[in-house]
């Protein structure tokens, strides 16, 4: 798989009256979207919707918000207390 380096984030409001009652917001990686949230199960209960690189551009993952967040925040603290601070053996950070 190859990597592509982001130079444009935003977040861009979005209505799409077929798939959801109210808008949503969308996160935009250089004008492509990544992220749409949408409030379909209320204010307390917003979902979050992944969009991968499938070939056909169709949805790979729907979840709610706060465990999107959740396990980013988790996954952070889990690196910043990791034990392993330096690079391998024989890496470099390029």
């Amino acid at each position: 798989m190859k990597t592509q380096l982001v130079e444009h984030v935003e977040t861009v409001w979005s209505s799409a009256p077929d798939e959801y009652n109210f808008v949503t917001l969308e996160v935009l990686l250089d004008r492509n979207p990544v992220v749409v949230i949408n409030r379909e199960k209320g204010l307390d209960n917003l979902e979050v919707e992944l969009f991968g690189p499938t070939p056909d551009g169709t949805m790979v993952y729907k979840l709610s918000l706060d465990c999107l967040i959740n396990a980013l925040i988790d996954g952070r603290k889990g690196i910043l207390e990791s034990p392993w601070t330096g690079l391998p053996e024989g890496e470099s950070n390029k």
